[in-house]
């Protein structure tokens, strides 16, 4: 059985890394020691440019209960690292309480809307696109992108986001039914 099992790489090239494994397998925690060989000055090895890290982490963050730090953001305790965390806008006050403890900058994570296709939007929505039943409402909603699609290609214009939720909220969807957009 090997006591001690230590993993080299050179950090002088630039490296994309892919972490995974079962839960509890000490991903984050692999995670945060390559960052801290890639961000931190060490006496022990020269490390000329220091590199940026960006790390996509997903978490079904449902609540304002938070259990433990992403293990990630304790590398804001090194004073010459900069971290800052983009979220979504939902919960977005419950992580500023949360990370304020550490030196953390929080800011919102906003998608631009000329970045967007109908079929993201149906995505974020969490629209199905396969064949499977949706409810009616959804019908509207894609009667809505066809008909923007239509007046967006006679202008040649991209996506706005306004008009589609005007539309949306001019359609005379159910209270209900908008509160399952929102």
């Amino acid at each position: 059985m090997i006591k001690d099992f230590y993993i080299f790489y050179n950090i002088i090239s630039s490296l994309s890394i892919f972490i995974y494994g079962f839960q509890d397998s000490r991903k984050s925690y692999t995670l945060s020691c390559i960052l801290e060989s890639c961000l931190i000055l060490f006496k022990a090895r020269q490390l000329l440019n220091p590199l940026i890290g960006i790390i996509f982490y997903y978490n079904t963050f449902i609540s304002n209960i938070i259990e433990l730090f992403y293990k990630a953001a304790f590398l804001s305790l090194y004073p010459d690292i900069k971290v800052q965390v983009l979220y979504t806008l939902i919960n977005l006050h419950a992580i500023k309480i949360f990370y304020s403890r550490l030196n953390i900058i929080i800011s919102a994570l906003e998608i631009n809307q000329r970045n967007l296709n109908t079929k993201q939007i149906l995505d974020l929505m969490a629209v199905r696109q396969d064949n499977s039943p949706i409810p009616l409402y959804i019908y509207i909603i894609k009667y809505i992108f066809r008909e923007i699609c239509m007046e967006q290609q006679a202008v040649h214009t991209g996506f706005n986001y306004y008009i589609f939720k005007n539309k949306v909220l001019d359609s005379n969807l159910t209270p209900a039914q908008l509160e399952l957009l929102k």
